[in-house]
């Protein structure tokens, strides 16, 4: 209301402002421009005009001279014509003058005919004329007088100078008035992006309160429960204060990214109802000197003035990185002003209400001079969601999405593994377009599934050409994996597989990750198999003219394989951690036997696996063949379908597609004996156990020696004698 009221003020103020301007007369104005006379003159006559008798003149003398067309048209007030010498000497001649007034301070002469009565004829005519008019007028016996013309009483007023006078001062007050509550209002807004210094490109973060709570947070509950405490200080402070408790001034979130931090801290604000203020660590970076120190205290300053409020400052690394102790950083040296001032402002409140919560996932590189207590007080994870958590996420997501009743939440989640929040909201709406691209109402399982490969995987490759014995191969080293993983008790099970190119990969099979936290032998040993099944199925369908399709399992089974060795202590080596990037020769060739031993034993179990499962493999495959993607039911009906005993083996649908297989020795490992049971993969991956590895070991080290023997040998050798 009271914004209203001072625009009216404003409006009647230039509307006076502009009548005003136009009401004074202009003192230099002639006939030419539109004579303003006075507002009124004494002694006026019916007809506007003041009279005096009038001196006698000579003879008139014929006076050709006409004003310029309508000068006086826009400006003679009503009852008044605008006429030229010409027509008053015409009408003079003819004898229809009764009256004429020269008024020689304006250079006009006024007359009335016996035609229109008391209407006037107003006349212009040349500086000094008003002797030849007078004369000319009384050789014709006109009455002619003296006086002056009142041309500015009962005209019309001409209204565009006033409106555009108008409008153009309420502009300007409506201007000022504006900006004045801009910056009254700056407690709510800062200025954080780039450029108070030449730039081309500033940015005002204004301090909003959010409608995002707790409810919209799922998948950490651990985080939420303590930062619910900080709504409580900032709700109810008093019922801290009362048992001598000091809110905490600041919380440090640590997670990967996309886990939801900066949801957690809206979370907090909306919560608190609040004013938040979202900034960026790379926000205070700036060339110019002592800009980022400016923002930072600008921010906090306008946070205090709100009174409660949450700062949150998103990648906090980007300014509190460990400072240097060289005297030559260059650079650093405006990053840790920056950082000094940050910590001068969070240690400068101690009496207000302003949180600051940061966000980073890279926490070992801050200052410990932020991360101490009276700065950020508390440092909550925020880790990737587990299984339960990735259900409760994909439920936030689709409550307010039509879904249908197949769509089972459990089983996206075992889908997911390993999926950030973000991810798990981008899977939602990617397959909400799913179902809008097949122009589909509701949303199916059909399309979660074709959205959790486009996630993960990349968009299906459908116009790849891909010839028939490449879709085989695929279709034969996808089985490898999917029936390694199925048979194997420690290994995760399949939960689908499919042959349809998605990124770089030609086929993929997705395991169902369990939310066991730690990592046992035996099921690591579970994944060399099952890493290694696809190369074991292209030996059982090429021989030994096997394909590069398995660089991708043999670059993950080689890293597991070593962390095995090196990091997890799961072999003889000893428990000793060891860093492969720094081993000497002789350490790193023993680490190497171990390592190509572990994948030698995966491989020939993967062999001895598919060799027991044949039919069950060559099952799977024929249904990639005809579907190209298989699911979890599918996988175990096909499973259940190759155990049962047939009467009689029909031919194949693959014996008309392959090669016949080579299968030697050193290609497919023999069946076990029965007579006694297999020896563990586990148990063959023991340096002890195994006298081939022993001896190979033995063999690198000796020769190892030797060479440097030789080479301390060659050292010591005297030179030539000159």
């Amino acid at each position: 209301m009271r914004t209203f009221n001072r625009i009216l003020i404003y409006a009647a103020v230039a509307f006076f402002v502009s009548a005003a301007v136009l009401m004074v007369p202009s003192q230099g104005a002639r006939a030419q421009s539109g004579p303003v006379g006075p507002a009124g003159v004494s002694a006026v006559t019916a007809s506007g005009i003041s009279t005096s008798p009038t001196p006698s003149h000579g003879s008139a003398a014929a006076y050709n001279v006409t004003p310029p067309a309508g000068v006086l048209l826009s400006r003679l007030p009503k009852g008044m014509i605008a006429a030229t010498l010409g027509d008053l000497f015409q009408a003079a001649a003819a004898k229809k003058v009764t009256t004429a007034v020269i008024d020689e301070s304006n250079d006009l002469v006024a007359f009335t005919t016996r035609a229109t009565g008391k209407k006037l004829h107003v006349a212009f005519f040349t500086f000094g004329g008003a002797s030849s008019v007078s004369d000319y007028l009384l050789a014709h016996n006109v009455n002619v007088q003296v006086g002056t013309l009142n041309l500015a009483g009962s005209g019309s007023i001409n209204w565009l100078p006033i409106v555009l006078i108008f409008f153009a001062l309420l502009a300007l007050g409506l201007y000022l008035f504006f900006r004045h509550q801009n910056k009254k209002e700056g407690d709510e807004k800062v200025t954080v992006g780039p450029n108070t210094h030449g730039g081309t490109h500033s940015s005002l973060v204004r301090a909003d309160i959010p409608d995002t709570t707790f409810a919209d947070v799922a998948g950490c509950e651990e985080a939420v429960t303590d930062l619910a405490e900080f709504v409580e200080f900032l709700s109810t402070p008093e019922r801290f204060t009362a048992v001598g408790a000091t809110m905490p001034k600041g919380a440090l979130l640590c997670g990967p990214p996309g886990t939801g931090k900066t949801l957690l801290a809206r979370a907090v604000a909306g919560e608190a109802q609040v004013p938040f203020y979202a900034v960026s660590g790379s926000d205070f970076t700036e060339i110019y000197v002592g800009v980022g120190p400016k923002r930072v205290r600008e921010l906090f300053a306008r946070a205090r003035k709100a009174g409660k409020a949450i700062i949150f400052i998103d990648e906090i690394d980007a300014i509190a990185k460990k400072r240097s102790d060289s005297q030559f950083s260059g650079g650093d040296s405006e990053r840790e002003s920056t950082l000094i001032a940050l910590l001068n402002e969070m240690d400068g409140f101690r009496d207000s209400e302003v949180i600051v919560i940061a966000a980073t996932n890279r926490p070992d590189v801050l200052d410990p001079a932020i991360l101490r207590p009276g700065r950020l007080d508390r440092r909550l994870e925020v880790p990737l969601p587990d299984r339960r958590g990735r259900e409760k996420i994909l439920a936030v997501h689709v409550k307010d999405r039509p879904t249908h009743d197949d769509v089972d939440l459990e089983h996206l989640a075992r889908r997911t593994s390993g999926m950030s929040g973000a991810e798990l909201a981008q899977i939602v709406n990617e397959a909400c377009i799913e179902a809008a691209r097949a122009k589909e109402t509701i949303v199916r399982l059909s399309h979660f599934d074709a959205a959790v490969a486009t996630v993960a995987m990349g968009r299906a490759r459908t116009s790849a050409v891909v010839t028939d014995q490449d879709r085989l191969v695929t279709a034969w080293h996808e089985a490898g994996h999917t029936v390694c993983a199925y048979v194997q008790d420690a290994a995760d099970k399949p939960v689908s597989v499919s042959i349809i190119p998605r990124g770089p990969a030609g086929g993929v099979t997705w395991m169902a990750e369990g939310d066991e936290i730690f990592l046992q032998r035996s099921k690591a040993s579970a994944r060399l198999v099952t890493a290694l099944g696809g190369r074991a199925a292209e030996e059982l369908l090429l021989g030994d003219d096997y394909t590069q399709g398995a660089y991708g399992d043999l670059t993950s089974a080689t890293n597991l394989a070593y962390a095995m060795a090196t990091r997890y202590g799961m072999t003889s080596l000893g428990l000793m951690v060891r860093d492969p990037q720094v081993l000497g020769e002789i350490a790193h060739a023993g680490v190497t036997v171990v390592v190509e031993g572990l994948l030698e034993g995966a491989l020939d179990e993967a062999r001895r696996v598919l060799s027991d499962h044949r039919a069950f493999m060559e099952a799977i495959v024929e249904g990639l063949l005809d579907n190209d993607t298989l699911s979890a039911d599918e996988i175990d009906a096909l499973y259940h379908a190759a155990s049962k005993p047939r009467a009689s083996e029909p031919a194949s649908l693959l014996a008309s597609l392959t090669k016949p297989v080579v299968a030697t020795p050193e290609v497919i490992a023999p069946a076990p004996t029965p007579k006694a049971a297999p020896r563990p993969l586990v148990a063959a991956m023991e340096l002890d156990d195994d006298q081939g590895a022993l001896e190979r070991i033995a063999e690198a080290l000796t020769h190892l020696a030797r060479l440097n023997k030789l080479s301390r040998r060659s050292k010591n050798r005297p030179g030539p004698v000159a």
